[in-house]
């Protein structure tokens, strides 16, 4: 999926459950990309935010440090929370 700030990420979880702030991790080829601290915070100088339960990887024309390809190998770690 695609967002106007980068690539959408769709994480499947159950209806109760969420993507716990602040324990998400990106890392594409091999390499770890930053987030604020807050990842909700949709700040442009980041490399990516959560909404719910989609990870935003932000592209370089937003202030992200990566445009992705259809190669790249994507890894999304994270904790996830029941409400």
């Amino acid at each position: 999926m695609s967002d106007s700030l980068g690539a959408k990420f769709l994480i499947p979880l159950n209806t109760e459950e969420g993507l716990r702030n602040g324990s998400v991790q990106i890392i594409v080829n091999g390499v770890y990309f930053l987030s604020n601290t807050d990842q909700t915070d949709i700040q442009i100088d980041s490399d990516f935010h959560i909404e719910d339960s989609v990870v935003v990887i932000h592209n370089t024309s937003n202030g992200g440090s990566i445009d992705l390809n259809s190669d790249d190998l994507i890894g999304v770690y994270f904790q996830k929370e029941v409400s």
